[in-house]
């Protein structure tokens, strides 16, 4: 059951106890004989057991099941396109590249849907366990041994999540890496998949080479390390805040004296973020991008933000340091903790996805 649904089953149960007259002609009208007036029902708070976990609605989590199934079947479609022929948790045939980590995101989020429905009922159950406490029915402990089991299912699916989503990433930082490598057009990143990629020929958007095209050719084994090297960026960084990483590039630049306010602009809340960014460099550089995450007490990460420096900022002297500040607004009223660091130049790859790649593979596009 959503949310809706849960919030109009307890009206009908308040209404079919209580029969309300309507004020007419602005006199209020005295309830008729035998008529009983009772207060609304009032759920009580979640129990106050375990170590808690965020609360989402059944209709959050069904929705979440809903995305991880979609993704599931986009993920697992393009592995197949790519070309991986065994795409079981036993292991691969073929070489390593976006068909077999896109077979992988497609377990991963197989997992998280599972997980996602599992959490939907253990919170429906909470609910109804809620409701049956403020009624005074229910057996003792019942209220609190369902909050317990909503925050392990909870849990176990935000784990599930968050391994599927790095799934998801490395599917992203892979084709951002090749798309650097080749410079940056579809065809010879489909080529590259298919390790029939070589400098200095050029490809067609079905990743079929344009005259005359010889080797040595290359795969995308020839950018396995740099992708290692993101995916341990990535798995470095605060396990609450996975989808923000500080660059190779910038890892020797810092933040410091950074400071956060939450002020009231406009009658809407707003965190004021200022500090320092630190260049111990020997040469002047381009003020980095900054990149921003915010997650409730729980760990569940509820907004990501890149921030850019405006065009024409100057650059950061050698061993100086640039002063920044700037807003978040449409703060979330969960938001308990924030974390910042420098977001890399180049961007991924947006415009293209495992899904356009490897739609354009197989033998015959290829001529092999």
């Amino acid at each position: 059951m959503n949310q809706a649904r849960f919030s109009q089953a307890l009206l009908t149960g308040v209404c079919a106890a209580a029969v309300w007259l309507a004020p007419m002609n602005g006199i209020a009208q005295q309830p008729a004989p035998g008529v009983t007036t009772v207060s609304p029902l009032t759920v009580t708070a979640v129990p106050q057991v375990g170590r808690g976990a965020t609360l989402y609605t059944p209709g959050q989590l069904s929705d979440a099941a809903a995305k991880a199934r979609q993704d599931q079947l986009i993920a697992r479609n393009a592995g197949r396109d790519c070309g991986v022929s065994n795409p079981g948790p036993e292991g691969w045939i073929g070489n390593f590249g976006i068909g077999q980590l896109s077979a992988e995101e497609g377990r991963a989020q197989a997992t998280a849907a599972q997980a996602a429905q599992v959490a939907e009922a253990a919170t429906e159950a909470a609910l109804n366990a809620r409701t049956a406490a403020a009624r005074g029915e229910g057996k003792p402990g019942e209220n609190e041994a369902a909050e317990l089991a909503r925050q392990a299912a909870v849990s176990a699916w935000q784990e599930a999540d968050d391994k599927a989503k790095l799934a998801h990433w490395k599917v992203v930082d892979l084709i951002d890496i090749a798309s650097a490598f080749t410079g940056g057009d579809i065809g010879s990143v489909i080529a590259m998949e298919h390790h029939r990629y070589a400098p200095g020929c050029s490809y067609d958007m079905f990743g079929r080479a344009q005259g005359e095209c010889s080797g040595p050719f290359v795969g995308m084994n020839e950018v396995a390390a740099d992708f290692q090297v993101r995916v341990d960026q990535r798995l470095a960084g605060d396990t609450t805040h996975r989808s923000i990483f500080t660059p190779e590039q910038y890892a020797d630049l810092r933040l410091a004296k950074v400071l956060v306010v939450e002020r009231q602009e406009a009658g809407a809340k707003v965190l004021r973020v200022s500090g320092k960014i630190v260049n111990p460099r020997r040469t002047a550089i381009r003020v980095p991008p900054l990149w921003y995450s915010i997650a409730d007490k729980y760990g569940a990460e509820i907004k990501v933000e890149q921030l850019q420096a405006p065009s024409g900022t100057k650059k950061i002297p050698a061993r100086d340091s640039q002063a920044f500040t700037f807003a978040i607004k449409s703060i979330p009223d969960n938001a308990a903790k924030t974390s910042l660091t420098f977001a890399p130049q180049h961007r991924p790859t947006l415009y293209m996805t495992a899904e356009m790649i490897c739609a354009g593979l197989g033998g015959a596009s290829l001529g092999i």
